[in-house]
């Protein structure tokens, strides 16, 4: 687990806020945020948990990092 400071998790929240996705049916990336998993991600995105892990075939969804990005599939 990483210790990060809560400056940084408002920017890594801030560069998230500032650069989500307008085009819908498009993937995207997404950056890892404190408390952050997969089947939390993909509930939020509107995607199966399936989806999100064959988008991101070299991705161990058990060692997420804060700042991380992974690809979100369209949905």
């Amino acid at each position: 687990m990483s210790v990060v400071s809560d400056q940084t998790v408002e920017a890594v929240t801030a560069a998230n806020e500032a650069s989500s996705p307008t085009n819908i049916g498009s993937a995207t990336t997404y950056n890892i945020q404190s408390g952050d998993n997969f089947a939390k991600i993909a509930s939020a995105k509107g995607i199966s948990l399936q989806a999100l892990l064959d988008a991101n075939p070299g991705v161990d969804p058990r060692r997420l990092q804060i700042g991380q990005a992974i690809n979100i599939p369209a949905n």
